[in-house]
């Protein structure tokens, strides 16, 4: 009676172990489950969005006075990037050689423009600083050869 007993109970340990072992597999690949936000949204300190090959497309992440985001291209080279701080907002167009492009900040004291070459120098220069408007010209080393005074 023994032996029947000890038959019996390896017979349904096996079934069971095998029950246990085709749930996981079933709920592993043959129904993955999808995710789901309860609230509908997702806090985190940090973000970042990758590509199906790993590449950065964008980062969002806090800043001493704010937060930054950065938007990549399919190389991960920078292409936009936004940012606040304090009473000051910016935002930098960057080119496809990743150095020229246009920068704009504006704060509590006034809004600022810049165009920048493919050397990374800032060629000009334009806002509304105080009362009056202002425009700079910068040559190739980036030094003011030409401006407007401020009021």
């Amino acid at each position: 009676m023994t032996h029947m007993k000890t038959l019996l109970l390896g017979l349904l340990g096996g079934v069971l172990g095998s029950c246990v072992v085709l749930s996981v597999v079933y709920f592993a690949w043959v129904s993955p489950m999808d995710p789901v936000a309860t609230s509908g949204e997702v806090r985190a300190t940090s973000f970042t969005m990758v590509g199906d090959n790993w590449k950065e497309l964008a980062t969002l992440k806090p800043t001493p006075g704010g937060s930054q985001l950065m938007m990549y291209d399919a190389f991960g080279s920078p292409r936009i990037a936004l940012g606040v701080e304090g009473d000051k907002a910016m935002l930098a167009l960057f080119g496809d050689d990743h150095k020229s492009g246009v920068g704009l900040r504006t704060s509590s004291q006034g809004s600022l423009m810049a165009l920048i070459d493919r050397a990374g120098v800032v060629r000009l220069g334009a806002g509304l600083i105080g009362a009056g408007p202002w425009v700079a010209l910068h040559d190739e080393a980036g030094e003011k050869f030409w401006s407007t005074p401020t009021r």
